[in-house]
């Protein structure tokens, strides 16, 4: 009896965010850009956070910390490579939070962590990102 409330107040909270999230997508999505303006698709911001994901955290701040300007649109709407977070910018969609760093650094010219870095401490830098990264994702 327990199991059978437990999944079905489960199945409900599910299609309840699932409409309430596609519901607000359409909103969203009606609305124009201004040229020049990264369009950053990530999930719902949580109670207290930007981001309940990593990347979408790790990406919101890049944008941040380099004063890029964009929009955030919030829902389920995934990459054409089936990832979240990804970015639009002149009618380009970069997936991949990593390949939407390089993209941005390259399109606007900053670097907000390496320009004061020699090439060694650039490399150490990067795999001790990468490790991070990598081994303790969750």
């Amino acid at each position: 009896m327990k199991t059978e409330l437990l999944v079905g107040i489960t199945t409900a909270a599910f299609f309840i965010v699932y409409f309430l999230t596609r519901a607000r997508r359409r909103k969203q999505n009606k609305r124009p850009v201004k040229p020049g303006t990264v369009v950053l698709h990530q999930f719902l911001p949580s109670p207290l956070s930007l981001s309940g994901s990593p990347p979408c955290l790790k990406l919101e701040t890049f944008l941040r910390m380099a004063k890029i300007p964009y929009e955030s649109r919030y829902g389920l709407k995934f990459s054409k490579k089936g990832k979240i977070p990804w970015i639009e910018f002149n009618e380009e969609e970069i997936a991949d939070s990593n390949f939407c760093i390089r993209f941005l650094r390259n399109e606007f010219k900053v670097d907000v962590d390496c320009s004061h870095l020699s090439d060694a401490e650039k490399g150490l830098a990067h795999s001790i990102q990468t490790t991070l990264e990598e081994n303790t994702y969750w």
